[in-house]
């Protein structure tokens, strides 16, 4: 693993894509606001690996900077203060904080949704939404709409995160269903590709196709090296495919010692092990399995 010279950080620290991904995993986990995750790792460095924001898309800060100014035009409490208060003020605030959501969600769709905005700033998140919701992966997709909208509302971006996260969710699902019932029917990657190539896309979306590309042919470590060096915005695309290639790697290796094979490879693993505050993205990941955990039961 090499050092990131862009912003003069050592090998190992997790860019944008990681951190925002986290904030969404978290807001499952514990039933908190996405937008205020994100808020929170943009100003205070809340799940960035050096504690600190050194990097964000244009979109996400117009879009960020419409939620905080809605926040503040509202008069609406730090998540800190809202703790001190009895149970009936936080149900105010809570509502108040519902309607300031609503409020700037409302300008987002209406500033943010031009052609001009089709950006990858949602999907390079929305992986944790296939991973909590796999039990339904329409409902998922439906889920992963909601959570571009909230800051790119564009067309080609809500369908981008839908494709992908329903994929995510049906890869999942069947690796569930294989342990459900011996003999149950397996995805291939042809599979994978009719998902995206049926899908109604509105337009194109690069950092999908570029993931795609390598997914096909090539090992979890060959294709992460290849989608990092074929896009332009390499950090991006490395992690929209490393989403896909986790899980299906994952799927294909269940009941497996974990050792080695196709995705845990020696490479992988030194990848994994060099990683600044691996500690903190173990926390974040069991966090969202007891909410996954905590939807099972409940359903």
């Amino acid at each position: 693993m090499k050092p990131n010279r862009n912003f003069s950080l050592g090998a190992g620290v997790w860019t944008d894509d990681t951190s925002m991904m986290l904030a969404l995993a978290r807001s499952l986990g514990t039933y908190s606001g996405s937008a205020r995750g994100v808020l929170r790792w943009y100003q205070n460095g809340v799940l960035s690996a050096i504690g600190r924001c050194f990097d964000i898309g244009s979109t996400i800060r117009r879009a960020l900077g419409i939620y905080k100014d809605a926040l503040k035009a509202s008069g609406a409490l730090s998540p800190a203060e809202t703790r001190r208060l009895s149970p009936a003020a936080k149900e105010k605030e809570k509502e108040k904080r519902r309607t300031t959501a609503k409020s700037a969600l409302a300008r987002i769709a209406r500033d943010l949704r031009g052609d001009g905005f089709n950006r990858n700033g949602s999907l390079m998140r929305v992986l944790p939404v296939g991973l909590a919701y796999a039990r339904d992966p329409a409902g998922a997709a439906a889920y992963a709409r909601r959570s571009s909208a909230t800051t790119h509302p564009n067309a080609v971006c809500k369908a981008a995160c839908a494709a992908w996260t329903e994929c995510i969710a049906r890869l999942v699902r069947s690796a569930d269903a294989r342990e459900e019932a011996k003999g149950a029917e397996q995805i291939s990657k042809l599979d994978v590709l009719h998902h995206f190539a049926a899908y109604p896309w509105p337009a194109d979306a690069d950092a999908l196709r570029v993931a795609l590309a390598a997914d096909v042919p090539l090992p979890a470590g060959a294709g992460a090296l290849l989608t990092a060096n074929m896009g332009d915005d390499a950090d991006t695309v490395a992690a929209v495919y490393g989403g896909l290639a986790g899980v299906w790697y994952a799927v294909q290796e269940e009941g497996a010692d974990g050792e080695e094979g196709l995705f845990w490879s020696p490479r992988v693993r030194a990848w994994r092990d060099a990683l600044v505050r691996r500690d903190l993205i173990e926390e974040v990941a069991g966090e969202l399995v007891e909410f996954v955990e905590r939807h099972a039961a409940s359903s």
